[in-house]
């Protein structure tokens, strides 16, 4: 069997009164979705998570910035031959 991979970025958006609200975004192609909507949209459409990795990098390594870390969601699905 051959497989397709798709990369998406996991970020927080920041947003209300002094930056104090946010939540979890997924992008894909250039769009933001809501991470639960991101899922279930990439779910709809055949792709399975497969792997989440953490890019502490992008801030230095700082740990103290967990809340802030980029996270790769790496899925797959099946390649129609």
């Amino acid at each position: 069997m051959k497989w397709q991979y798709l990369e998406a970025y996991s970020s927080v958006k920041v947003e209300g009164k002094l930056n104090k609200s946010g939540h979890r975004i997924l992008t894909l192609n250039g769009q933001e979705y809501k991470l639960s909507e991101g899922l279930n949209f990439l779910g709809q459409r055949g792709w399975e998570l497969v792997a989440v990795h953490s890019l502490d990098e992008a801030h230095g390594g700082e740990f103290s910035r967990i809340r802030s870390l980029t996270y790769l969601y790496i899925f797959k699905r099946s390649l129609v031959e």
